[in-house]
Order: C-alpha cells, then sequence, then structure tokens
C-alpha cells in the first residue's frame, strides 16, 4: 500500500490493481503536485503541472500545500483490551460516616444482676466504678475462680501494656500451695499497710520488714519482740549434734572484746535506730570471732553473735577456776604463817 496525503486528503492506492483497470480509450493516471490533484487523461502534461502516478515516483512526491479537514470518518471496532496498569496512589481518608446504632451488649443481662456501661462490667452495681465492680448485700460475696482438673491450677495472671508478665496468684491443687509471684527480673512482691511499707521479699528471696532492699535472708528495719522476750529458741537436743567440744580459753576471748557506746552516721540508711547505742565494732569482733561477722549486700560489715551464752558460761567456768587456784593458794598460805606464830 502506497500513502499519499494532500489536501488533508488520504488517499491509498494499490498500484499493483492498475494494470487491471481499464478505460475506453489509453488514459493515464495524472498528479498535479501543486494540489495533489488526480485526473485522469490521456496524457500528463508537465506545462501544467501533472505528471504520471506510478509506483516508481509515488513515493517521492509532497504536496506544497494542505487542504481543509475532511469529515470525520466511521469509528473503528474496538481494540483488545491492553494489560491493566500499576496501582495509582492511595487517595484520602474520607470523611467518618455517622454513628450506628447501639449493637446488642456482649454479656447477658438479668435484672439487676448484671450491666454493661461504657465498657465497665458491673456485677449487683448499676454504676461499675471500674472494668470489674462487683457488689452485693449478702453476707458472704466472693469472686469464685475453679479450675475442675485435679492436677489443674486456679490462676490469675497481671499483665503490662507490653504483654509480658507482671505477677500471678495461683493454687495448685497437687502441692496444695497457694502462691503469690512476682515474674520480672529484680522485681519485688510487697505486702504494705496504708501508708508505711509492710513486707517486702527479693526475687532472691531476701524478705524484709519495713525495708524495701533487705540485704540479707530476714532484715527488719525496726523493733522486734517475743512473748516473755529471752532468746530465740535453736535445735539444741543432743540426738542432732556431733563433734560436740568444750570450749578454751573463753575467758581471755571475752576479755579481747572492747564494749562501746555509739551513734550512727545516717542511721536510716543502714536501718537502725538513731540515738547513742551500746555493741562493738565489726572490724574489732572480726580479729576474734571471725565466724560472727559477715559483710552485706551493701558493703556494710554486721555482727551477728553466735552462741554467746556458752562463750560467758566457760568465762565464767575458767574466772572462777582460776579464782579458787588462787584462793587456795592463799589459804594455805595463811595456814603456814599461822603455824609460824603459834
Amino acid at each position: 500500500m502506497h500513502k499519499y496525503f494532500g489536501s488533508s486528503l488520504l488517499i491509498l492506492l494499490s498500484i499493483a490493481i492498475l494494470p487491471s483497470v481499464t478505460f475506453a480509450k489509453p488514459k493515464r493516471v495524472c498528479l498535479k503536485e501543486a494540489t495533489g490533484e488526480l485526473l485522469i487523461q490521456k496524457k500528463c502534461k508537465p506545462e501544467k503541472g501533472f505528471s504520471d502516478f506510478t509506483k516508481d515516483n509515488v513515493t517521492s512526491l509532497a504536496p506544497t500545500t494542505v487542504g481543509p479537514q475532511g469529515p470525520k470518518g466511521d469509528t473503528g471496532a474496538d481494540g483488545a483490551q491492553g494489560p491493566q496498569g500499576v496501582d495509582g496512589p492511595q487517595g484520602p481518608v474520607g470523611p467518618v460516616g455517622p454513628t450506628g446504632a447501639d449493637g446488642a451488649s456482649p454479656f447477658m443481662l438479668s435484672g439487676n444482676d448484671a450491666f454493661y456501661e461504657n465498657g465497665y462490667l458491673g456485677l449487683g452495681t448499676a454504676n461499675p466504678g471500674g472494668m470489674l465492680d462487683i457488689e452485693g448485700s449478702e453476707p458472704n460475696v466472693r469472686f469464685l475462680l475453679q479450675t475442675t482438673d485435679v492436677a489443674g491450677t486456679a490462676n490469675i495472671r497481671f499483665e503490662t501494656s507490653t504483654g509480658s508478665g507482671a505477677g500471678e496468684i495461683w493454687y495448685d491443687n497437687a502441692t496444695n500451695f497457694f502462691t503469690v509471684k512476682a515474674i520480672p527480673q529484680n522485681s519485688k512482691l510487697r505486702l504494705y499497710g496504708r501508708n508505711n511499707a509492710g513486707i517486702t521479699v527479693l526475687e532472691t528471696g531476701n524478705t524484709g520488714i519495713k525495708t524495701d532492699n533487705p540485704s540479707f535472708d530476714f532484715e527488719v528495719n525496726g523493733t522486734a519482740a517475743k512473748p516473755g522476750g529471752g532468746s530465740w529458741a535453736v535445735a539444741s537436743d543432743a540426738r542432732l549434734k556431733k563433734n560436740v567440744a568444750s570450749l578454751e580459753n573463753s575467758l581471755d576471748k571475752v576479755l579481747a572484746l572492747r564494749g562501746v557506746t555509739f551513734e550512727y552516721i545516717n542511721p536510716e540508711e543502714v536501718h537502725e535506730l538513731p540515738g547513742v547505742q551500746t555493741g562493738m565494732i565489726a572490724q574489732e569482733v572480726e580479729r576474734v570471732f571471725p565466724e560472727w561477722v559477715l559483710e552485706g549486700a551493701d558493703g556494710y560489715k554486721r555482727v551477728s553473735v553466735k552462741g554467746f551464752e556458752a562463750l560467758i558460761v566457760e568465762a565464767l567456768r575458767e574466772l572462777r577456776e582460776e579464782k579458787d587456784a588462787e584462793i587456795d593458794d592463799l589459804r594455805l598460805q595463811i595456814e603456814e604463817l599461822t603455824a609460824q606464830l603459834k
């Protein structure tokens, strides 16, 4: 197919079919280059701007002017659908729609026994003050948590906003233990009064009364008492003991100790009482009885007297024996002097 554009006219001409076209007399197809006009003439007249329109020169012909646009042709058939293009950017968020009607409560409501209001569940109250509020006028109002598995545990778990465990309370049927546990590392379990610290248990097991940081297995920040006074009981049955040996040099060891009065520089820091105190210096005691001295987690030395009663008993016995020997010697000297005077 050969294309020629002239005066906005698209001429499609198949050169191959020209030989099959016949006329009454020999004719030629003549093209006027200036206007794109085609004429069928007996002879193309160059002097009038016409030349033969053949397959040899059709590609070299070009109009010098453009004619007016012709009428729009008929619409062709739709082409095949192309591939889907890439997704465009997300459009802006649309406006908030109107509030829908209230849905059904997720809880079954029965008379005045249960209420669900603003996300709070009230049992026995129409105005729950928390996420779960239970009230009742009966003598026994309780919250029951039960497992039917004979080896199971009834468990209440507390978690932080990140979903990690913070604490648990449970009863174990297998061991009959009721347990309260703090979970995170370095956590503390506390039992408080209204305003003051009560009992604190560290993850190490150290337990303190009125102190949040007990340095020992058991530490009391304050005073302690027992009915009737006296020392605390200790297992002392002969059937429980072995390698029994008498104390020696007890008097010398007691006399090597030094009793002093003193005041703590900062009693609150070490959980001790203010004012004048009576006692000993740990470093001095350590030289005589190293087993009496221990060092707390804070680095300070403490004195824990062990077997002091037995030590004093043997010291008094040694003192008595020493004095009895001196008395016997003096008595003998007196008897000898008395005999000489007679």
